[in-house]
C-alpha cells in the first residue's frame, strides 16, 4: 500500500528495534489512533522521552492521556479531530511544553513501584483482605 500511493520517501516499515529511547525524541508528536487498546505503554515511553502525545479516546488511553494536561484526545474514528490536535501541538510551542510537563509528572504513576502498589490495593481490595 505504501508503495501503491507513493509514500516510500516519508513512510518506513523499520521492523523490530531495540533502539526506541534514541529514536523516538527525534519525534516531533507521537500519534496514536487506535480504536481498541488495553493501556498504550507506548505513550508512556513517548512520555519518557518528551514528546508530546495526540491519541484518541480508545479504552485505557484516558488513563495516561489526560486531554490538555499530559496530552490531546480526540474520539475514536475522528481524523478531523486528531489533524486538527496535532496542527495545534505543532504551532503552540507554550502547549506543546505544558503537555511535556504535565505528562512527565503524571508518568510517576506508572512506576513499577507505583504500579506495584495499586495491583496489590486491588487484590486486597478483592480478596477482602488487609496488609
Amino acid at each position: 500500500m505504501i508503495t501503491e500511493m507513493q509514500l516510500n520517501d516519508v513512510v518506513y516499515c523499520t521492523g523490530f528495534r531495540t533502539d526506541i529511547p534514541d529514536i523516538l525524541p527525534e519525534l516531533d508528536v507521537m500519534l496514536i489512533t487506535s480504536e481498541t487498546e488495553g493501556l498504550g505503554t507506548a505513550i508512556l515511553d513517548a512520555f519518557a522521552c518528551k514528546v508530546p502525545v495526540v491519541a484518541t479516546a480508545a479504552g485505557g488511553i484516558p488513563e495516561i492521556v489526560i486531554h490538555q494536561q499530559t496530552g490531546l484526545l480526540a474520539a475514536v474514528a475522528d481524523a478531523s479531530g486528531l489533524a486538527d490536535a496535532v496542527t495545534n501541538l505543532l504551532a503552540d510551542t507554550n502547549l506543546r511544553n505544558s503537555l511535556i510537563a504535565g505528562a512527565t509528572a503524571h508518568l510517576q504513576n506508572f512506576s513499577r513501584e507505583a504500579t506495584a502498589a495499586k495491583t496489590l490495593r486491588e487484590y486486597l481490595a478483592v480478596t477482602g483482605s488487609q496488609l
